[in-house]
């Protein structure tokens, strides 16, 4: 049959299509007008807000903002970006100006299709791994509280890694221009930790490498590699000096830094954050397993409101309950009971099939890729573990470069998340280019990655036996407990222990849903392996017990009800009855929020910021000096008047008793 000059082509045009109708399919109330409906996104359009309305009367955005903290640095909220810079531009043309979410899940298709066409994968196979990662239920479960930088850098990090590997292979002026440009996008996405995990994954990466080429006395490839790397490295850095720099440079006033009065308890120390703040948000050491089988510790996110009376033991207890207690343990009914304190948007699950495929690939696959993946998957799951493995990783905080200058240590788990798909798609790549002579040695191969598998469900199974399905904040119902007559006390243990029943159940329904997507796919792999069907056709199979696996799961964290009216999120803020007391002063002065309560609780919004200038606010990386204000004085309120006063505060932003509303308070002496 006479091929045509567009043949080459037909694959990576039906890969695109195919990341075309998921996008609409998976994201359709985009497509209608809505957006979602993302609380960090919101806050930092407050936050950003006294900027933009300085740029609509001046051209321009401010360098320094009024919005919060009393004024701190604009062009860490909000700045301008230079009008021909080719990251932005690739951009555009890699997400085909798609509306968001979309162009994030599309972004990420495209990237992981990159990297799988530099590992010269299968274009087939590398649908069903761009698929699987793009559409990894973090993703979506980031996405819907607005954590976008994230997902985004996220999303851009396979196509980084593609660059890298081209001039590793050979393939030199394509790896060069493919490193210098992914690496400018990466950037970009301006988000560090992201770009600190993908720097550790190119570091083992490379020097799985480095070791092959000494090995092989290939000392030329390996300075031409090492040259081109970092002349495609700094073009991507110089593309983003206007961002980079100036971060660097402001990092130095802020608290990742840390601070001069740094004291023991704090949430800095003298040169950055302090290890109890940087190992907040970690994973416990069983949470990991949620690669697998996602609903270990509960699910969270919006699974609380999901499930009903019919499924939920402690749901119907509360409806045998008087109004008033019923109403008060309703705060506590959290099937979550993670490491992760503040509750979790949704596990972190890789997906039951692409776990599979990557365990097979420790037995299948050659040793090229299979050990670096290893070590830096477990190092990955390790650095999750933040405070509950408290020696390892203080040991980090401490040699690490820059380590301590980040937190939520539970954020490493997307390592281990992206390379599965890695070893996924190499796997299935291999069985597509399966030989008869190697089937026998193959089906031993599969059938030890059978035998892992099983024991990995053995030992999730005995932690289902065993697990207390307490929570953390359990402990403290148990205390409230404590203090309340006989009748109250059995109530509350009665809850307790529905709830506990209830968190057990969902454990249980999730290692058979995982289980049961394993069978179906290790049931294809094997008539594949033993040539009873079509490679093609078990491509198809596994691939789509794969996606389905991952979208049925993702559609509960993020559906319809996710999303708002484009026009309701451009102006996400209506003002109480006390912002508009406060709004009619045209002097100049400063609100204090307390809405929300007094000490740590005035840095956890900016939403006032959208009305007023405040003395609070919030902002990941405020400046040093100010945080020790805070800490010292702001966050002591009552006891710190005179720092209220000098702070020209003159209004302060009160609940009313009833907790239904606020008030406008005047401090009468504000300087």
């Amino acid at each position: 049959m006479r091929k045509h000059w567009y043949t080459p082509f037909l694959p990576h045009a039906l890969a695109i299509g195919i990341f075309l109708v998921v996008s609409f399919l998976v994201c359709r109330p985009a497509f209608e007008h809505r957006t979602l409906n993302q609380y960090d996104n919101d806050q930092w359009k407050a936050m950003s807000h006294n900027s933009f309305q300085y740029q609509e009367t001046h051209g321009h955005f401010p360098l320094w903002t009024e919005g919060m903290f009393s004024g701190m640095p604009g062009y860490q909220i909000a700045m301008e970006a230079p009008a021909i810079s080719p990251q932005y531009q690739l951009y555009n043309i890699l997400t085909l100006g798609l509306p968001k979410p979309a162009a994030f899940f599309f972004l990420g298709c495209i990237c992981f299709y990159i990297l799988a066409m530099a590992l010269r994968v299968n274009p087939y196979a590398a649908i069903i791994g761009a698929l699987a990662y793009a559409y990894s239920t973090y993703n979506p479960t980031a996405l819907v509280v607005g954590h976008e930088t994230k997902i985004q850098a996220i999303q851009i990090m396979p196509a980084f890694l593609a660059g890298l590997l081209l001039i590793y292979e050979k393939r030199y002026w394509l790896g060069v221009a493919a490193t210098a440009l992914f690496t400018a996008l990466f950037i970009a996405a301006n988000h560090p930790q992201i770009n600190y995990y993908g720097g550790i994954i190119a570091a083992f990466m490379t020097g799985a490498y480095v070791i092959r080429w000494i090995r092989s006395r290939q000392y030329r490839h390996m300075a031409i590699s090492a040259g081109l790397t970092i002349a495609g490295a700094v073009i991507g850095l110089a593309c983003n000096a206007v961002v980079t720099l100036t971060t660097l440079d402001y990092a130095k006033a802020s608290l990742r830094d840390g601070s001069a009065l740094a004291t023991a308890g704090g949430s800095v120390t003298r040169t950055g954050l302090s290890e109890a703040y940087a190992l907040s948000y970690s994973m416990y050491k069983t949470e990991a397993f949620e690669l697998l089988v996602p609903k270990i510790y509960g699910g969270g996110g919006p699974l609380n409101a999901m499930i009903s009376q019919d499924d939920s033991k402690a749901i119907a207890a509360l409806q045998n309950l008087p109004p008033q207690t019923a109403s008060f343990l309703q705060q506590f009914l959290d099937f979550y009971w993670g490491g992760i304190s503040d509750s979790t948007g949704g596990p972190a699950y890789a997906g039951a099939v692409i776990c599979l495929l990557a365990l097979m690939g420790f037995f299948v696959l050659d040793s090229k890729h299979k050990w670096w993946i290893l070590a830096v998957s477990i190092l990955a799951i390790f650095m999750s573990w933040g405070s509950y493995f408290v020696d390892f990783n203080g040991f980090l905080l401490k040699v690490l470069p820059g380590y301590n200058k980040f937190r939520a240590p539970s954020l490493a788990i997307v390592i281990p998340n992206f390379l599965f798909c890695w070893l996924a798609i190499l796997v299935l790549d291999k069985l597509l280019k399966l030989t008869p002579a190697a089937r026998l040695q193959t089906w031993q191969q599969y059938a030890e990655g059978l035998y892992l598998t099983g024991g990995i469900f053995a030992v999730l199974l005995i932690c289902y036996l065993s697990f207390d399905y307490v929570g953390q904040y359990d402990g403290r119902l148990t205390r409230i407990a404590g203090s309340q007559p006989p009748q109250v006390q059995q109530l509350i243990h009665t809850f307790q222990h529905e709830l506990r029943a209830d968190r057990q159940a969902i454990f249980f329904g999730s290692i058979v849903r995982s289980f049961l997507f394993i069978l179906g796919a290790a049931l294809v792999g094997v008539a594949w392996i033993k040539s009873r069907i079509k490679p093609l056709l078990a491509l198809g199979l596994i691939g789509g017990l794969a996606v389905i696996d991952i979208l049925t799961l993702d559609a509960l964290y993020m559906n319809s009800d996710n999303y708002r009216d484009i026009g309701e999120a451009q102006t996400p803020f209506t003002p109480t009855a006390a912002d508009r007391q406060i709004m009619k002063d045209t002097s100049y002065y400063r609100v204090f929020d307390l809405r929300q309560g007094a000490g740590r609780a005035i840095t956890n919004y900016a939403t006032a910021a959208w009305f007023h200038r405040t003395v609070a606010g919030y902002h990941p990386a405020k400046l040093s000096i100010y945080e020790d204000l805070l800490e010292n004085q702001l966050e002591k309120f009552p006891d710190c008047q005179p720092t209220v006063n000098m702070l020209n505060t003159k209004y302060l932003l009160l609940p009313t008793a009833d907790g239904r509303g606020d008030s406008a308070v005047l401090n009468p002496d504000a300087l």
